[in-house]
């Protein structure tokens, strides 16, 4: 912009220029945030469905093992 206020040189294809490098890394950012809520997410539903697979998956089947041990 100084440059072409001092030379007169014109400002259209700078500002082109810089929209495009700002769209350029508006969108990078948000590809990378997007990319992390995978990962983030992962945690919650860890916590969520490891109890409920155990009460219903694990829990039943070592009972069932306890039972026809005759324990």
């Amino acid at each position: 912009m100084a440059r072409a206020q001092a030379t007169g040189a014109p400002v259209a294809t700078t500002v082109e220029r810089l929209a495009d490098d700002l769209t350029r890394n508006a969108r990078a950012e948000v590809e990378d945030r997007a990319r992390s809520v995978g990962v983030k997410a992962a945690v919650p539903l860890g916590i969520c469905l490891l109890p409920a697979f155990l009460l219903l998956g694990v829990v039943p089947v070592v009972g069932g093992l306890l039972s026809n041990l005759g324990i």
